[in-house]
């Protein structure tokens, strides 16, 4: 059923007050999933500032951790293990933020009833890693192979853009993303940067 469909039975009011209800609910449900793709769209078509400097990968877990929901992060530990060489990469500070902002929220709302999110970074033979991980639900091996599709998503709420924007912006700084996850037992991510030159 659509929200269209919804609110045309809605109108002709031969409902009765628990079917009103019900239909009222996914209009409403259909709607927030609406607003949900709009901000998601905004981010996944252009990803606002372009401006490239170099940027320190050890100081950005903390600004996105501070905007996470405290819903989120009431039951879960971090564990961060930063390159003590301060590793620098070329890119635009807000766009990799909103990829590791997306990278984060996978990763916490994975572990309802607790666990432990990892930021770990590291720097090797021209390369800069940031590795995301968690101890949530992990995934199977369709949902890996697919979970980079724009639109797919296994989330009631999804709007299936979050990790497309992700790769997106990988792509836009010419880093590499993988991913590694079993079901039960965890994910992590990998973003590789070239390092920044100087």
């Amino acid at each position: 059923h659509s929200a269209m469909g919804a609110i045309g039975l809605l109108e002709t009011e031969k409902l009765s007050p628990v079917e009103s209800e019900f239909w009222f609910a996914s209009v409403k449900k259909d709607l927030e999933r609406i607003g949900n793709v709009g901000t998601d769209l905004i981010q996944f078509s252009g990803v606002g500032d372009t401006t490239m400097a170099r940027v320190n990968v050890n100081e950005l877990f903390e600004p996105v951790w501070e905007d996470m929901p405290d819903r989120l992060k009431v039951k879960v530990s971090k564990h961060l293990r930063l390159d003590s060489s301060q590793p620098h990469i070329p890119g635009n500070i807000t766009q990799i933020q909103i990829a590791i902002r997306m990278l984060m929220q996978n990763a916490l709302e994975a572990m309802p009833s607790g666990g432990r999110l990892s930021y770990w970074t590291s720097e090797r033979r021209g390369h800069v890693d940031i590795r995301i991980g968690d101890t949530g639900k992990g995934m199977d091996k369709h949902t890996k192979e697919r979970c980079l599709e724009p639109f797919f998503t296994t989330k009631t709420r999804g709007t299936g853009l979050g990790l497309a924007v992700v790769a997106t912006i990988a792509r836009q700084h010419r880093a590499e993303l993988s991913v590694v996850s079993k079901l039960g037992k965890g994910t992590l991510w990998r973003l590789r940067f070239p390092k920044a030159e100087g």
